[in-house]
């Protein structure tokens, strides 16, 4: 279980500042972005998909990641995870 001051911290509250603009982006984010952006324009993923929706997802998911890691999550169960939101974005997004 996750101590007080994650469940409750600031991650839930109103975000400090708006999602930054595409210029502020960081270099990783701008690659994912436009890793997904190819995968839509060649197929591998549903042309509906919204590549900036699914590129803050992966984010979310990543910084999620690491914050279990560093709460001491077995690698086990964090590759559990990876799985499933792989196997959800297959599911939803793959044509």
């Amino acid at each position: 279980m996750a101590p007080a001051s994650v469940v409750r911290g600031p991650a839930l509250g109103p975000c400090p500042r708006p999602w930054p603009a595409e210029g502020r982006q960081s270099s990783n984010e701008r690659t994912l972005r436009e890793r997904i952006e190819r995968a839509i324009r060649e197929g591998d993923l549903a042309a509906d998909t919204d590549a900036a929706t699914l590129t803050g997802l992966v984010q979310s998911v990543r910084h999620g990641l690491s914050v279990r890691c560093r709460l001491g999550a077995s690698r086990e169960d964090l590759l559990a995870t990876v799985r499933l939101v792989q196997g959800l974005v297959r599911e939803q997004l793959t044509p």
